[in-house]
């Protein structure tokens, strides 16, 4: 019969070899985890974004002016390959002057000479710019049938702020 010392030993070598054991299966746990986490991001990542190339024109009627003057036409005009934006809007107001608006950059949250293209999510992205102590940002999304670019324009000066809702039909080419 073993001695009390020795089965003790034994016991003391099972319980080490249980707790390697355990440390072994939980680090195979672990790798597989963040394995599946790592395909996971990299899957939203890569998510697939709206293409918001093409012709859009301003559909007054069904915008949201508040209490920013409504203009009497305007027309955005974008080429869209990702991360890559030419972007050129023109509004044409009530009185025949127009505005324009144009961006000509990558969409990556970094300043292109003093504008700004930013990625919200798959179908949207803010254009931002500040100039003379006025802030513009345009956040434009594209609708899931993609036939609608909805432009939210926020101007702040100050304590002034504006907010107002553009809705753009796409043109059929």
């Amino acid at each position: 019969m073993p001695s009390i010392s020795t089965l003790s030993k034994r016991a003391s070598a099972v319980i080490i070899s249980e707790a390697f054991a355990f440390q072994a299966r939980l680090i195979s746990h672990m790798r597989r985890f963040l394995a599946l986490a790592a395909f996971t991001v990299s899957l939203l990542t890569a998510a697939d974004v709206a293409d918001m190339s093409g012709s859009w024109v301003l559909n007054v009627t069904r915008s949201k002016w508040h209490d920013a003057a409504k203009p009497s036409s305007g027309r955005i005009v974008i080429d869209h390959h990702e991360p890559k934006l030419k972007y050129e809007s023109t509004i044409t107001l009530a009185d025949g002057k127009t505005q324009t608006f144009n961006f000509d950059g990558d969409i990556d949250g970094k300043d292109h000479g003093g504008l700004t293209a930013t990625r919200l999510s798959p179908v949207s992205m803010l254009l931002s710019k500040t100039e003379q102590g006025k802030t513009e940002e345009i956040s434009n999304t594209v609708t899931r049938d993609g036939k609608h670019l909805i432009r939210r324009i926020t101007t702040t000066a100050g304590e002034d702020k504006l907010v107002w809702t553009e809705l753009y039909d796409k043109e059929d080419r």
